[in-house]
């Protein structure tokens, strides 16, 4: 049976890998990069945090699970980061974006 599978889904992918069809042509090349971390809100090592984004030197940074107190520590990276959304939520359910890009919705 997984042989079977394994066929078909073959047969069914392979156009998307041997198309010229399926390929992007005269797309400008966008170079981004992103820093994703689950800061586990009851985790209290805000400066490690900090010292990795600072090392890393990301594009785009986004933050799982912060509380209120987390984006109070970690404010200081939008002197770098200074297009940013941050909706903390009681119990770690927040999620923060830092970008140096504007951000549009």
């Amino acid at each position: 049976p997984c042989l079977i599978c394994a066929v078909f889904n073959g047969i069914y992918l392979s156009p998307y890998y041997f198309s010229d069809d399926y390929h992007l042509k005269n797309t400008p090349t966008i170079n981004l990069k992103l820093m994703l971390s689950n800061v586990e809100g009851k985790n209290k090592n805000y400066g490690k945090l900090i010292e990795s984004v600072k090392s890393a030197n990301p594009d785009v940074v986004v933050l799982q699970e912060t509380t209120e107190e987390w984006w109070r520590q970690i404010q200081v990276l939008t002197d770098d980061y200074p297009h940013f959304k941050a909706p903390p939520r009681p119990g770690g359910g927040g999620m923060v974006l830092l970008s140096r890009f504007p951000l549009e919705r």
